[in-house]
C-alpha cells in the first residue's frame, strides 16, 4: 500500500519559497524544481523505508533524500503505522547544516 502524503506547515512555506525562487532567478530551467520535487516524492512513498534514518539530529525516524539538481533535501518521517509520510522540511544545502525539526 502506497502511504499518503502530509505536509507540516513549516514544508509547506519553504516548499513554495523554493519553488517561488527556482521560477524567478532559473528561466532556463523554471520547473525543474517541480519537477524534481515530484519526482522525490514518487520515491518517497514507492521506496519509504530504503533511506537510512539520520543520525545527525535528536528526533528519531527522520529521513531525508536529495534533489541533486537543485541541492534540496526533503525531510520526512513515517507516522501511523507506515501509512502515512510526512514531509517535515524542504532545506537546501548550502545552509551547512539540519533544519529544525519537529
Amino acid at each position: 500500500m502506497t502511504p499518503e502524503l502530509r505536509y507540516a506547515k513549516r514544508a509547506v512555506r519553504q516548499i513554495a519559497a523554493a519553488a517561488s525562487w527556482w521560477t524567478e532567478n532559473r528561466p532556463l530551467a523554471p520547473m525543474m524544481f517541480e519537477r524534481e520535487l515530484a519526482h522525490a516524492l514518487r520515491t518517497i512513498q514507492e521506496s519509504s523505508t530504503v533511506f537510512a534514518e539520520l543520525k545527525t539530529t535528536k528526533a528519531k525516524g527522520i529521513r531525508r533524500v536529495l534533489m541533486a539538481r537543485s541541492r534540496y533535501h526533503l525531510y520526512w518521517h513515517m507516522i501511523e503505522d507506515g501509512t502515512v509520510v510526512e514531509i517535515l522540511a524542504c532545506w537546501h544545502t548550502s545552509r551547512g547544516r539540519n533544519p529544525p525539526l519537529r
